[in-house]
């Protein structure tokens, strides 16, 4: 510490001295004649340790002074401070076979150091030898089992090497003999949140109950698990975890949101929709507690679905995601014109910010494409249609969707048939693409394509109704009317509604008492 502090000392007099060799030069060296090795190189590390002294707190030379600071450390492998300082740098700068051959060097000095055997660990595992680190990480923890430094390091390793069973059996090890354990309970934290995030729930499972154990009142903690337990398909498990967390906050509306889905996984539909009622009145409910109470209500309960629709779109406020959930429910309401509202508010928005035009799913453009499809605005589906193709091409439902439009409205006959032959290629059993490709045909005067394709689309879909339409016009061209009557009348016994197929049959002759 005396030669610290009289190198100190010193380096204001080399400066006002205007020593310029400082910057340049490395330090005179004895030639050793009247010194033993052993002191020789004592001598060449206290000029180096004092010339990195002089650069890096005088000079502020931070380059200069590490050189001289690695030159002195291999003069005096001996020196531990000196070597977690250069070993330090070297790992700081990813220099890794620098860091291990200082430490290498010194740990035969300081056998029962735990710092050295834990630095050496980590510049190992740095250059990718994990085995000869585990040697070191096992070295620490012999001579430190009371410290939690061995068991984390271990357990980092082996997680690393795809043995957490291992690692699990360290943490249990190191919770049982360490007195501050809180870097222990970390690691566990963060190997759960790592396995969960990749998809493995059941690895990280228990690195989380073993941490929740040891924090019992962390909420925190406890949805973390619950979470682990809902991943890994334990839902009972879950359900009595974020059971307790909603019971204490009743207005967490990420609790009771969780717990509602929990609870429809399960099938019991009247305490998810509890669950998601006290979702939509607690704080800052998130759009799919609204989305998924009015989905539960439409089955059954279709006015309280419209309710809850209009409290969503007068509590919500503006949001991308609400607005498509709620024209989405409304569709499925048959509701068009007020899907069609939800739709226009996010174009409006769109049209006025690009960064929110950014954030918009392409699926956007197929879902608004096909709501004006079916409110009859033809010529808005095509343009949505085709930005949606724009963005995926190779989608099968939007080329079939397009190339339906198209017959429909007898326009652009080849490009939909080029359309929806490339959605068949994709999905060849699919039934709607082949009623749409049947239908392609019947538009080009091919009847007997058609019927050949609308056969078999039936067939596959089980007596649609609009197929059983499609097939009653294609065998009236073939001149095979009783058959398009039977078509035509299983088509409106299966919907009633389609005043157009009646108006059909009574002018094929049917009796319009008896048709249903």
């Amino acid at each position: 510490m005396r030669a610290v502090i009289y190198c100190l000392a010193l380096a204001p007099l080399l400066v006002l001295a205007g020593c310029g060799t400082v910057h340049y030069s490395s330090p005179p060296v004895t030639d050793g004649g009247s010194l033993s090795p052993s002191d020789s190189n004592r001598a060449e590390a206290m000029a180096h340790y004092s010339q990195a002294l002089v650069s890096e707190v005088t000079l502020g030379e931070a380059r200069s002074s590490l050189v001289h600071f690695r030159k002195a450390s291999e003069c005096d492998p001996s020196n531990f401070l000196l070597a977690v300082k250069v070993a330090v740098d070297f790992i700081g700068h990813k220099d890794y076979p620098g860091a291990v051959a200082v430490l290498k060097r010194t740990v035969p000095h300081h056998p029962e150091s735990l710092e050295l055997q834990l630095l050496l660990g980590t510049a190992l595992q740095g250059m990718g030898n994990l085995d000869a680190a585990r040697a070191s990480f096992n070295s620490a923890l012999r001579l430190a089992p009371g410290r939690h430094e061995g068991y984390v390091r271990l357990g980092v390793l082996h997680v690393l090497q795809g043995n957490p069973r291992k690692a699990l059996r360290l943490v249990d090890a190191g919770l049982s003999r360490v007195k501050n354990t809180a870097p222990i309970v970390e690691f566990c934290v963060n190997v759960g949140q790592i396995y969960l995030t990749g998809g493995d729930a059941g690895n990280a499972t228990p690195f989380v109950e073993r941490a929740y154990r040891c924090n019992p009142g962390s909420d925190a903690l406890r949805e973390l698990l619950g979470r682990c337990y809902a991943a890994d398909d334990r839902t009972r498990a879950a359900i009595a975890e974020f059971s307790a967390l909603s019971e204490k906050a009743p207005k967490n509306s990420a609790y009771a949101t969780m717990l509602g889905t929990l609870y429809e996984r399960q099938e019991q539909w009247d305490k998810a929709q509890e669950a998601f009622k006290r979702a939509v009145g607690g704080y800052s409910p998130d759009p799919e507690a609204w989305f998924r109470l009015v989905a539960l209500q439409i089955a059954k309960e279709p006015d309280a679905a419209l309710a809850t629709l209009e409290a969503w779109g007068k509590s919500c406020p503006a949001d991308m995601k609400s607005y498509v959930f709620m024209a989405l429910l409304y569709v499925q309401l048959e509701r068009y014109e007020e899907a069609l509202a939800q739709f226009e508010r996010v174009e409006k928005e769109m049209e006025q910010d690009e960064a929110v035009a950014r954030t918009v799913q392409p699926l956007f453009y197929f879902w608004y494409g096909e709501v004006c499809d079916k409110a009859g605005r033809s010529a808005d589906a095509e343009r949505l249609l085709k930005q949606y193709l724009s963005l995926c091409p190779d989608s099968p439902q939007a080329l079939n969707a397009l190339a339906y439009l198209w017959a429909e409205r007898g326009r652009y006959l080849d490009q939909g048939l080029e359309y929806v032959t490339q959605a068949l290629k994709a999905e060849p059993d699919n039934g709607a693409y082949l009623d749409t490709l049947g239908w392609i045909c019947y538009k080009r005067g091919d009847f007997a394509g058609a019927l050949r394709h609308l056969t078999r689309a039936a067939r596959l879909e089980g007596d649609d109704p609009v197929i059983l339409d499609h097939l009653g016009d294609t065998l009236a061209r073939l001149g095979r009317q009783d058959k398009a009557i039977r078509m035509w009348r299983k088509s409106l016994e299966r919907d009633p509604g389609q005043k157009a197929i009646r108006e059909k049959l009574i002018q094929a002759g049917a009796d319009k008492r008896k048709l249903p």
